[in-house]
């Protein structure tokens, strides 16, 4: 019975891919109600790696090991009220384009060309693997077929996928797909919890620390983490979604509502894994991340096995087919549209952004096929992102900044990053600042590459000259006009404080 209910809401899945495909006509180009668009952004934000990624950094740290990834919170209102606004007076395909539009001469296009590679095709590709490496867990764990054959089903049901990804699609998938994953995760919730409702009297070590004992890891987190890695200006997917809502003033409402639904299944996730631990016995052997997965499977009757399995699946496509769109929309619009051919028609766009997916797609199976941890991946990224994050944020409001600004930042980030692994990592000199200062590892070369790319891109800042005057003037004519810069980021804190706020009552008030 079970797996005739998981066919039928598969099928209806795709039924329902297949009807919004027939009616959108466009890949990358949709426009969408502002919750649809809230929806579909936190469905791609949110992604199938999050259950696993919190379940290996609360069984191997504590929950509060998890503020590496939580204090983003405290950022969270910047996209809502200090960039969407911006995003929404510009009428652009893609964010990339904004770097012709903010920048001039061949730096410019450099910029543009190198953005349009490295973040079209590598980056994407990475982010794509983060899901692919999740999924593959989830696919073996519950098949108990072997890594090499769920890898080759993965890998077809991926490059079939191509066929059917369009953002206007995506967008309406999206939000069916999120109330789907709700309806089951709370589901295993509350079986997990009325198994025993006296749970929440017992003391388990994992969760006995809300906050880090250390509290030089809570403020690098909160500062470093943050403000060099994680708060960027709205770019990517977020951008996407901004220009596909119909009415512009509500891009606002776009962001506001995806960091809500993002709070809301932080918490389901936590408490799942809360009631999930002191219920289950694992041997040494076990993968940590892969752990949330009995709870689910064990939650719920072995019936319901099948139906797990495919709100995982639906997680994982709602990512994927987000971040395939974004990254293909670079390599067809900014590069071959842009340097190829100016005058690509709507056909010949329709075949070349299906190549571009495919392209990528294949480079991110190559990337999972020589990945096992997703903890190691994240962590890479993160490194591989400081310091680089304020020239997004700063190049809107100080003009110093130009195209040689962010291309040294985005290059210097990767380049610290190799020579910390290099020259750093394991060594005497690594071992006693770590002791000397009571750090991690990993926070030791975060600050590392924070501290080094951040010095790289402010001299080039300063070095090299602005761009023109005009290019500039026009610039804050179309972008700031009815723009209140300090009661727009008043907003952002205050918004940003609140979720925290929330977040920390529920698990004080729990834990």
């Amino acid at each position: 019975m079970a797996y005739l209910i998981t066919a039928i809401i598969y099928l209806s899945f795709l039924l329902g891919y297949y009807w919004f495909n027939k009616k959108e006509q466009e890949i990358y180009t949709t426009k969408q109600k502002w919750w649809s668009n809230g929806f579909s952004l936190f469905a791609v934000q949110f992604s199938i790696t999050t259950p696993l990624l919190y379940s290996g950094v609360i069984h191997s740290q504590g929950i509060s090991g998890l503020w590496l990834y939580w204090s983003i919170f405290f950022i969270s209102g910047f996209a809502p009220f200090v960039f969407a606004p911006l995003w929404s007076k510009l009428n652009f395909v893609t964010d990339n384009q904004f770097i012709l539009f903010r920048f001039t001469g061949k730096s410019a296009k450099y910029l543009h060309l190198f953005r349009t590679i490295y973040v079209g095709w590598i980056i994407v590709a990475f982010l794509i693997s983060f899901q692919l490496l999740t999924f593959l867990k989830v696919l073996i764990f519950f098949t108990g077929l072997g890594n090499y054959h769920c890898f080759i089903i993965l890998a077809l049901l991926l490059l079939g996928s191509v066929f059917l990804n369009k953002i206007g699609v995506n967008i309406k998938m999206d939000f069916i797909n999120v109330c789907f994953i709700l309806v089951l995760f709370l589901a295993v919730l509350n079986s997990l919890y009325y198994t025993n409702d006296q749970i929440l009297n017992n003391s388990n070590p994992l969760f006995s620390n809300v906050f880090p004992n250390n509290t030089t890891h809570l403020i690098i987190y909160l500062i470093v983490q943050n403000f060099s890695v994680s708060l960027f200006d709205g770019s990517g997917i977020e951008a996407q979604r901004f220009f596909s809502t119909e009415n512009r003033k509500d891009n606002w409402k776009v962001a506001s509502l995806s960091v809500l639904l993002q709070l809301v299944f932080t918490i389901i996730i936590v408490f799942i894994i809360y009631f999930g631990v002191n219920q289950t016995k694992f041997s040494s052997e076990i993968d940590n991340e892969v752990k949330i997965l009995y709870y689910f499977k064990n939650s719920l009757s072995s019936w319901a096995s099948p139906l797990i399995l495919l709100s995982f699946f639906t997680v994982f496509v709602t990512s994927f087919n987000g971040l395939l769109n974004w990254g293909s929309s670079f390599l067809t619009i900014d590069l071959y549209k842009t340097y190829f051919n100016k005058t690509l028609e709507a056909k010949q766009e329709s075949k070349v952004a299906k190549l571009a997916m495919f392209f990528i797609c294949c480079t991110s199976l190559l990337f999972t096929f020589y990945s096992s941890s997703l903890e190691s991946l994240i962590k890479v990224f993160f490194s591989i992102s400081a310091g680089v994050a304020p020239v997004f944020v700063l190049r809107w409001f100080w003009f110093r900044i130009n195209a040689w600004t962010q291309i040294s930042a985005m290059l210097s980030s990767g380049v610290y990053t190799l020579i910390y692994q290099v020259y750093f990592k394991g060594n005497a000199v690594e071992a006693e600042v770590i002791k000397f200062f009571n750090l991690n590892t990993f926070i030791v070369q975060l600050l590392f590459v924070t501290f080094f790319t951040i010095i790289t891109w402010v001299l080039v800042a300063l070095l090299t000259p602005k761009d023109s005057i005009h290019v500039i003037n026009n610039f804050k004519a179309n972008v700031f006009k009815d723009y209140n810069t300090k009661i727009n980021i008043l907003k952002a804190l205050l918004f940003g404080a609140l979720i925290v706020l929330l977040l920390w009552v529920i698990l004080a008030i729990s834990f």
